[in-house]
């Protein structure tokens, strides 16, 4: 990444170029930091109200100030006998197929799910499973955003969940629609190891891992089905997470 007109009074940026060609969002795709590419950034002394300012350039958790759609709003949950599916805003390809092991990367250094062994996109359970083929996202990271979740009294937040790079341990705040919230400990423990260590429960297990190397290593990778308390009596309507690497 490079500035050529950078200066201590230039600090604003005008217009960006991603390996060569005109990018007009605010925000840059996971593939160029996975697969690596060049940005130019071209900054000025005074702002360009007019780049990256286009709702469709925001990044997808920011919030209009007026009275207009938010970006990331979810659909409506989808019943699944007492429970509601939630279908989140997937920023992270986790998975790969045998004939495209270079298409997911869940850890940031490579590996991914094999989509031959996680259930087919669709309902799974009280679960909806995103799509597993393909370069789209199918896992939901914790940035410091807030997800949005379809208003409801809710008994609690039932995820699945993985961690890598090392078990995590953070705390979720839970925002009610009369604007108090509460606050529960989310203990997740790594994809790869050979059992939970917090108590979640084994929802998914696969026999091995993709590389975008194309190889496999033979190990064993889960995910965790965690419950998250949330005061019934309350309508929920979102959550949010300190920011989490992983």
């Amino acid at each position: 990444m490079t500035a050529p007109q950078a200066a201590p009074d230039a600090i604003y940026v005008q217009d960006v170029k991603v390996n060569g060609r005109a990018y007009a969002k605010s925000w840059l795709p996971e593939s160029l930091l996975n697969r690596g590419g060049e940005v130019v950034v071209n900054v000025g002394t005074t702002a360009n109200r007019q780049w990256a300012t286009a709702e469709a350039d925001l990044p997808v958790d920011h919030v209009p100030a007026a009275q207009t759609p938010i970006p990331n709003l979810p659909a409506a949950c989808e019943p699944a006998g007492a429970a509601c599916a939630q279908r989140l805003q997937y920023d992270v390809d986790g998975v790969a197929t045998a004939d495209a092991k270079a298409q997911g990367n869940l850890d940031g250094k490579g590996w991914s799910f094999p989509a031959e062994q996680l259930p087919a996109p669709g309902p799974y359970e009280t679960y909806v499973i995103p799509g597993t083929r393909g370069t789209a996202g199918n896992f939901h990271s914790l940035r410091g955003q807030r997800t949005y979740l379809t208003p409801g009294r809710y008994q609690a937040l039932d995820l699945l969940v993985t961690a890598v790079n090392g078990d995590q341990q953070i705390e979720l705040t839970i925002t009610y629609a009369d604007g108090t919230t509460s606050t529960a400990p989310l203990k997740v423990t790594d994809w790869a190891a050979a059992s939970p260590h917090f108590g979640e429960e084994a929802a998914l297990t696969a026999g091995t891992r993709y590389n975008v190397n194309g190889t496999a290593d033979g190990r064993k990778v889960s995910i965790w089905r965690v419950s998250v308390p949330t005061d019934p009596a309350r309508e929920a309507v979102s959550f949010t997470s300190p920011p989490s690497p992983t």
